[in-house]
């Protein structure tokens, strides 16, 4: 594991994405957002002037694809738009997340920031534009519950596809932190059951339509297991980014300090088997190798892990609780990623790791 090829990006990066010889970023201003195509040497390719509402990326069949207030456009090696999937507008909402399923996306409404709170709504549209289906989600997670929320917005951009069925969060933002999660069907939307409410952060999907859900805040720090029927199958005392990969490791993340946070695996009844302790708490998501390793960026360093023990690790700059970074992405050429600092100036890398 060794550094390749680093460079200073102007803009701030929220997302990238690797493609055929290079990566793709997407990077942001106060004014605008942009997609910046780089070579693997970090060369600049191209640059794209975005709209400033552009809030993810992604790669289908080797193109990158963005997310904006209007749907979806994908972009060919020059920046030239290639297709459009056009969704909406709904009056009093925008789109806050979406996962790409099969023929298309599903796409999440929210209420625009500052306008009245609305019940989200998803929505299934193909690469052709046409509507599969659209469904409404509940804000409460059982009617006899108090009080609808004040806010109920997404706390990532990313929904969960598990088989045949998709997990979206909302959660009161701003003001509590509490949501739950709504999992619908792929085919029609509807509606298979709710989790638990808390202060659901993380969640992953297990296949077959099982999902983990993480809950983090308010002395909260579990993970449950649902089955594709809602049943809480098992419950851990852990929570961070999860590994899914034959067993389910976790990166945790718990905002106290000092750290007593570790990468664990959970086992079977709800034990949990610690492994090496991790220092700090903001960390990449991670990415998993083909032979298994888990790399991840965490206070300065790059750390590869395999089972419970991190057996190398990089320094890449001083230790800062300033410190962001992008998902960790990879090719044939090594891993991506972009780091930015901001405890004395805002300062921003993007970064090529090679693996030998």
């Amino acid at each position: 594991m060794k550094l390749v090829a680093t460079r200073q990006l102007a803009r701030y990066p929220t997302d990238l994405t690797p493609v055929a010889g290079g990566v793709v970023v997407l990077t942001s201003d106060q004014n605008a957002t942009f997609l910046e195509a780089f070579d693997a040497d970090l060369e600049p390719l191209w640059t794209k002037r975005l709209e400033a509402s552009a809030l993810a990326l992604v790669a289908l069949d080797g193109m990158p694809w963005v997310i904006d207030s209007g749907g979806a456009w994908a972009f060919g090696d020059e920046g030239d738009c290639m297709a459009r999937v056009a969704v909406g507008p709904r009056e009093g909402m925008c789109l806050s997340a979406f996962a790409s399923v099969g023929d298309g996306f599903v796409f999440a409404w929210e209420h625009g920031s500052g306008m009245p709170m609305r019940p989200p709504i998803l929505q299934r549209v193909s690469f052709e534009g046409v509507e599969r289906w659209s469904a409404t989600l509940p804000v409460k997670p059982r009617p006899t519950d108090p009080g609808a929320p004040e806010t109920w917005f997404s706390p990532s951009p990313d929904l969960t596809v598990s088989g045949d069925a998709l997990l979206a969060c909302f959660s009161n933002m701003d003001r509590t932190g509490i949501g739950f999660g709504s999992v619908v069907s792929l085919t029609d939307g509807a509606l298979r059951f709710t989790t638990k409410s808390g202060p659901i952060s993380e969640v992953a999907a297990l296949g077959e339509g099982e999902f983990l859900a993480g809950y983090q805040g308010y002395g909260a720090f579990e993970t449950l297991r649902y089955d594709r029927n809602g049943h809480e199958l098992e419950r851990w005392g852990s929570h961070g980014y999860y590994v899914i990969g034959g067993e389910v490791r976790v990166i945790e993340m718990k905002n106290v300090l000092p750290s007593k946070m570790h990468l664990v695996q959970l086992l079977p009844g709800g034990e949990v088997t610690k492994g090496a302790w991790l220092d700090g708490y903001y960390t990449s998501r991670p990415f998993l190798g083909t032979d298994g390793t888990i790399y991840f960026f965490r206070d300065g360093e790059l750390s590869a892990a395999r089972d419970l023990s991190i057996d190398k690790r990089l320094r890449l700059t001083a230790p800062d609780a300033s410190l962001h970074s992008t998902r960790i992405v990879g090719s044939e050429q090594g891993l991506y990623f972009a780091y930015t600092q901001r405890s004395a100036g805002t300062s921003t890398r993007l970064v090529r790791m090679g693996l030998k």
